[in-house]
């Protein structure tokens, strides 16, 4: 018997496939979660923050943690003090 849409039956049961000699429970028959959803999720979180930063806040944030790039290297590519770029990181991961 068809499931109707608005048929809440439990992931524990057997599916109904349609006559397939298969009787498996649903939650089995649907698949796994796929490992690439944390990344989503992640940057769903994070997209609001970076749009609050400025261009450079943003730029340097990306090399500090997604480039994994040293202070010292940052200050050597963008050519600021080391001061200002320790401000801007706490800027940008705890906003004042």
């Amino acid at each position: 018997m068809p499931h109707e849409p608005d048929d809440s039956s439990s992931l524990d049961g057997a599916a109904d496939r349609s006559g397939a000699d298969d009787d498996r429970p649903l939650e089995e028959a649907l698949g796994a979660a796929e490992e690439d959803f944390g990344l989503v999720e992640g940057r769903e979180t994070v997209e609001p923050a970076l749009a609050r930063l400025t261009e450079r806040e943003r730029r340097i944030s990306y090399l500090r943690f997604l480039r994994n790039m040293t202070q010292s290297a940052i200050i050597a590519e963008l050519g600021v003090p080391p001061v200002h770029i320790s401000r801007l990181l706490s800027n940008a991961v705890v906003p004042g």
